[in-house]
């Protein structure tokens, strides 16, 4: 049997620990049982549970406010009575929207059935408060269904039963932030010659990311669809040019050269030859020069090459 190592099973203990914290607020948030009633009245008096502070609190407290936020996202509440909060429960399985819009007033409390008229979606009402491209999303998306008694049903996205298990305990992945995935993303492994695109692909998200909330700020917003369509209709141009070795006239010599540098700065070479106007070789040179950088490199492969020609009298040099 594989040793582990004190390490290896500190940060196992410490991940068990944290999914477990996770199955506690899981039951918080989804029973009715006198724990469930005792803890909201105490932490969450004021506030929403996805708003209330872990500061001055118990310790079983403080460690269900850390792992909320992954255990939140995965939890689905299904609309049969109109009672979760329209802001703050994952109603929409696209989070909370008082994470998600930017138009959010307050933290004042407002259920989900407050939009609900005859049945149908108040879409005017929802427009009010949210961005067009949400307001599209939930009218197209999700039932708005009430039933008399029924209550909202709160389901588990992690598995396909939509019920939270003890096995769900231990594959909850608690995430880092954002600063430590785009630290991971950057160091990840990969080809060298996707290396640089793959380093760039936070950051292009991250400005994309901004660009997009000035534009809602200034009423000025393009919806993911638009950026898709404009996606799908892009055609890249390629421009290119042949390039190809042209024998000299004749009479002539035509010399060629090259100079680089391994990380510029760095360990330079240079090297050229010279061909006759059959396109034979007649003489051929390259070596190592130390450190520098590619246009030392380059300089000095065209100085040997001239300095070559001199000593051996090739005055009719097409280069």
């Amino acid at each position: 049997m594989r040793r582990r190592t004190r390490i290896q099973i500190i940060r196992s203990l410490h991940e068990v620990t944290k999914a477990l914290f996770g199955k506690l607020w899981w039951n918080f948030r989804t029973t009715t049982s006198l724990w469930s009633s005792f803890m909201w009245t105490k932490y969450c008096k004021k506030h929403h549970p996805v708003l209330a502070k872990g500061t001055g609190a118990s310790h079983a407290w403080r460690k269900m406010v850390e792992v909320r936020e992954e255990v939140e996202r995965e939890i689905w509440w299904q609309v049969m009575s109109g009672e979760a909060s329209f802001w703050f429960d994952n109603w929409t399985k696209q989070g909370a929207l008082y994470f998600l819009e930017e138009t959010v007033r307050g933290e004042e409390e407002i259920e989900v059935k407050q939009f609900i008229v005859n049945g149908e979606w108040d879409r005017l009402k929802i427009n009010m408060v949210l961005s067009a491209e949400m307001t599209k999303y939930i009218v197209e998306n999700i039932r708005p269904k009430i039933e008399v008694g029924a209550v909202d049903k709160a389901w588990w996205m992690g598995n396909q039963s939509g019920e939270f298990t003890f096995a769900d305990c231990a594959s909850i992945e608690m995430e880092a932030g954002l600063q430590q995935t785009i630290k991971k993303w950057w160091a990840a492994s990969s080809k060298p010659k996707v290396k640089a695109v793959f380093q760039a692909i936070p950051a292009i998200l991250m400005w994309e990311l901004w660009k997009r909330r000035n534009a809602r700020k200034n009423g000025k917003e393009r919806n993911w669809e638009d950026v898709l369509e404009v996606l799908q209709q892009y055609k890249p141009k390629l421009h290119y040019r042949a390039v190809s070795w042209t024998k000299p006239q004749k009479g002539w010599m035509k010399c060629n050269t090259n100079g680089a540098s391994r990380g510029n700065p760095g360990e330079c070479t240079y090297s050229f030859c010279i061909r006759d106007d059959f396109g034979d070789l007649v003489y051929a040179e390259a070596q190592r020069m130390g450190n520098g950088n590619s246009m030392e490199a380059e300089t000095r492969a065209i100085l040997r090459a001239l300095q070559h020609c001199k000593i051996t009298a090739q005055m009719w040099l097409w280069r």
